[in-house]
């Protein structure tokens, strides 16, 4: 069971290790000198990775119920309730009928089902409705591990259906590992506008983990909404159509050790969020922002890398970014993270954040005149130890709204709060 903590607690310390260098310096340059002020950040920022593992690391730990007797589950029990606690497990390989809500669902408390190395495979519907291949429905306890799971697309399906790999629904203490999930016969960025595949989806379901999962050609790898205390690593995604990750109107959520190629949107989306950390995710050629937090508070990359993101970008058109962060967002930033090959923006803070310990190469050039490596609409931002380096606006790689240049205000104190806060970042 994971254990409760309160959110206004997350808000102490960040990891040690970064606490551990506030005054020493990492970016390359002979004559760059760090200082202990040059690391002063607010307070929010030593905020986030602590508390959030103790509130959502205790799911990686659980092993499943120990029973003696284990269920057996065949083609021809498809498609399978599971109302009784217990072990389940797969015998072969499975199809369901695509006419059904889902090829197995669990509706009770401290289940283990193992798929054993096996394939369920189910046909897209032609319906609106959504369905699932494994559903996990108001249940408690419950671990789905060791399998394949693959949606197949059907040409007769409705643009307004949803078909979901792993569902937990109004669940808790759940466990989602050691999977692949995929689309077959799916060309995943030409289906209809309003069809969507997820490979795992999470709503109004508490205290769930998801691990050690490979997803091809979805919609979605996790998307997650109105749930709380979700821990997703070890997810390696190719060819998803809108975000590795997406979470909307929820809290506690940790996402570490991902990474998403050939992304048709965003790489990371959150929206209406609280108490989010980033930590060692990568998003690779994203169409989008590669990270993007939306009108949220508490959230956090750290080690995160965007490569090649913002593919959309056009002059006259959006410039995206590397790390985005809009107007409505507060107590934010991106630590040790780096932005590279984006052709607009590397990072773009539209409201008061923070960047450390932060690099942007070679970004820009795709929105016509604009395009920087650092860039903020809003004052008080906090930029330290950042560098810059071969960007298509050179030497204005960290602007605001003043135009202000790194050169012009890395002495600034920081006790203007009409002005971004720079200290020892470097541009060249």
């Amino acid at each position: 069971m994971l254990m409760q903590y309160s959110i206004l607690a997350l808000f102490i310390t960040l990891s040690s290790n970064i606490r551990a260098q506030q005054g020493n310096c990492i970016l390359p340059t002979d004559s760059f000198v760090c200082t202990a002020k040059a690391a002063t950040l607010p307070e929010s920022v030593w905020a986030i990775e602590d508390t959030i593992q103790a509130v959502v690391g205790g799911g990686t730990n659980v092993a499943g119920p120990s029973f003696d007797q284990v269920h057996i589950i065949d083609q021809n029990s498809i498609p399978f309730i599971i109302e009784e606690s217990g072990r389940y497990k797969l015998c072969q390989d499975i199809t369901a009928p695509s006419g059904g809500n889902f090829a197995i669902q669990i509706r009770t408390t401290n289940v283990h089902l193992d798929l054993d190395g096996h394939t369920v495979t189910k046909a897209a519907h032609a319906g609106t409705s959504t369905r699932q291949v494994i559903d996990i429905n108001g249940a408690n306890g419950v671990v789905v591990e060791n399998g394949i799971i693959a949606i197949e697309f059907s040409p007769q399906l409705n643009a307004a259906s949803t078909m979901n790999g792993v569902r937990s629904l109004n669940s808790q203490s759940v466990v989602i590992r050691n999977l692949m999930i995929a689309g077959i016969n799916t060309d995943i960025f030409n289906l209809p506008a309003g069809y969507t595949e997820n490979a795992v989806r999470i709503a109004q379901s508490n205290s769930v983990t998801v691990q050690d999962v490979q997803t091809r050609a979805m919609n979605y790898s996790v998307n997650v909404s109105n749930s709380s205390a979700v821990e997703v690593s070890h997810v390696n995604s190719i060819a998803v159509r809108q975000a590795v990750f997406n979470g909307i109107t929820s809290s506690s959520l940790y996402v570490h050790d991902t990474q998403g190629q050939f992304i048709g949107q965003a790489g990371y989306f959150v929206s209406q969020c609280t108490s989010v950390l980033f930590k060692n995710c990568i998003a690779e050629t994203s169409n989008f922002n590669g990270f993007h937090v939306a009108a949220s508070s508490f959230a956090y990359a750290v080690g995160c890398d965007a490569i090649a993101c913002g593919q959309s970008s056009s002059p006259g058109g959006t410039c995206y970014a590397g790390f985005f962060f809009d107007g409505q967002s507060t107590f934010f930033g991106a630590i040790d993270c780096a932005a590279s090959g984006c052709p607009g923006f590397g990072f773009n803070l539209q409201a008061d954040g923070t960047v450390y310990r932060s690099t942007a190469t070679m970004c820009g050039g795709g929105c016509g005149t604009a395009g920087d490596g650092f860039i903020s609409s809003v004052p008080a931002c906090w930029f330290s130890n950042n560098l810059s380096d071969q960007n298509a606006s050179a030497g204005t790689d960290f602007t605001n709204v003043n135009s202000l240049l790194v050169a012009q205000s890395s002495d600034l104190d920081g006790s203007n709060d009409a002005r971004p806060r720079f200290w020892h970042n470097v541009n060249r």
